[in-house]
């Protein structure tokens, strides 16, 4: 998978987290509906500018962005995660990811 497939996958997911359709996400962002199916099928370059106004729509931050996108996480689950992390320290984040770690490996 290349970096706009990633990219669009991490948009849609987000988008469809928050209920929006992407005609809904296309107004709130000031974009065509086709502009938002073509980025999320990875078939249209996205320019930073326009992926952080997008990411500010969905009220995505950087760990949205990246977060491993295997079909098996629960969504909900990522979502409540992520309002979590946005209140945790440094100490409390390393030790978050060595319980992760240790949950993936066992």
């Amino acid at each position: 998978m290349g970096l706009l497939e990633y990219v669009g996958q991490a948009l849609r997911r987000e988008r469809k987290l928050r209920g929006m359709s992407q005609a809904e996400l296309a107004t709130l962002a000031g974009l065509h509906p086709t502009t938002i199916s073509l980025l999320e099928s990875g078939r249209m370059n996205i320019s930073v500018k326009r992926l952080e106004s997008l990411m500010k729509v969905l009220e995505m931050d950087r760990f949205e962005l990246i977060i491993n996108q295997d079909e098996n996480l629960d969504e909900v689950i990522q979502k409540k995660t992520f309002e979590l992390l946005k209140t945790v320290n440094k100490e409390g984040l390393a030790a978050l990811h060595q319980f992760l770690m240790h949950l993936r490996d066992s």
